[in-house]
């Protein structure tokens, strides 16, 4: 991620720095490591900002203690009135401070921790033993129009060998969960769910990492077995049959009737990485309908590969549909794609580097400084 954009000769902060510019603020003004003090006012701020003569003075004196192999570019239009300039830091800085801090909480997998979101309730995290083998999964997932929507999801294994949790404990951020690094094979890995906000969607990341000094090939598998057990119904793939295929980026699927949710599973987006081979047939958990989608991928040494993969529950098979239809068959955008990696998904889209209102008001800076000449 770079970490500055130029307009108009005006530096843009990204929102990814955001709490290093708060954490600055505290030792700045109260000389404090805690991030439980509140941060300084306006007025100071304010006056800091006086003692600022440019963006450039402030980041090239302060960042390079986090970021110190980052080069800063020199400003294209740099203006004479520093007014303008510091106006961008101001509003950068005191934004920072007024964002909430978002802390990950320590959580115990002997709680079966639940993520939710949108009405969903993703349940059941943890390892658990299939078959004799032990896997991380999510156990099951329900919507208020019923329950049932798997008999465990959310498996990854590497050459055959399944990650597990390597201990009892998982970080749980608002409604993300991420798992501990674990090696497997040459590779170490994470997983990371998050249960979206704006619709019965759950979200995997799959991190995968090369430590190694050696080219590495590896076969990931990504696996689930839906709760519509033997009535389980394909009603349609991305390639409009009733065959998932590896040409295939998503498909639906339900019960015979549509009691238990209809689930929407996404594995690519359109043109990018499909598996390598995929089996509807997956471990047995009170039937052994499902989904598992196989990857090969190379990792030069010190690489860092992903893949995504979501999971939408409906009501309707209609729903699902119109959904798989008007969501994923496009480019990907907000909820879906925050805090995914920018760089390295395997299956979708390189995410677009953070950006919000804040880009729309730095903006308006040089219109500002053109007023006053």
């Amino acid at each position: 991620m770079k970490i500055f954009h130029f307009s108009n000769g005006i530096p843009l902060i990204p929102l990814a720095l955001f709490a290093d510019f708060r954490a600055f603020l505290r030792l700045k003004f109260f000389n404090l490591k805690s991030t439980s003090h509140p941060p300084p006012g306006f007025g100071e701020v304010t006056e800091f900002i006086h003692s600022v003569h440019s963006p450039q003075s402030f980041l090239s004196e302060h960042i390079p203690a986090k970021y110190p192999h980052q080069e800063y570019p020199p400003m294209k239009h740099p203006s004479p009135d520093p007014a303008p300039q510091r106006l961008a830091v101001a509003f950068s800085l005191l934004i920072a401070t007024a964002a909430p801090a978002v802390h990950a909480s320590v959580v115990s997998l002997s709680s079966s921790p639940t993520l939710s979101g949108a009405g969903a309730n993703w349940v059941g995290f943890g390892n658990l033993t299939f078959a004799g083998t032990p896997a991380f999964r999510f156990n099951d997932a329900g919507a208020p129009y019923g329950g049932d929507a798997f008999d465990g999801a959310g498996l990854v294994s590497v050459d055959g060998i399944y990650y597990t949790n390597p201990d009892g404990d998982v970080d749980i951020t608002g409604q993300t969960l991420t798992t501990d690094l674990s090696a497997i094979n040459g590779l170490t890995l994470s997983l990371q769910y998050t249960a979206l906000s704006g619709s019965q969607t759950l979200r995997t990341l799959i991190s995968m990492t090369n430590p190694g000094a050696a080219t590495i090939s590896s076969t990931i598998s990504y696996q689930m077995n839906w709760g519509s057990d033997s009535g389980t119904i394909v009603r349609s793939t991305s390639s409009g049959d009733t065959t998932i295929t590896t040409g295939d980026i998503w498909s639906v699927t339900s019960d015979g009737s549509d009691s238990d949710p209809v689930n929407l599973t996404v594995f690519g987006g359109s043109g990018f990485l499909t598996p390598s081979s995929l089996a509807t047939t997956v471990f047995d958990a009170a039937g052994s309908e499902g989904l598992a989608l196989n990857y090969v991928l190379s990792f030069a040494p010190g690489e860092t590969r992903y893949l995504v993969f979501y999971h939408d529950l409906f009501d309707t098979t209609a729903q699902a549909l119109s959904a798989a239809a008007t969501i994923y068959n496009n480019p990907l955008t907000g909820e879906r794609i925050d805090g995914l990696p920018s760089q390295g998904i395997a299956n979708f889209a390189a995410v677009p580097e953070p950006s919000s209102a804040l880009l729309a008001l730095f903006a308006t800076v040089p219109l500002l400084s053109r007023r006053r000449r």
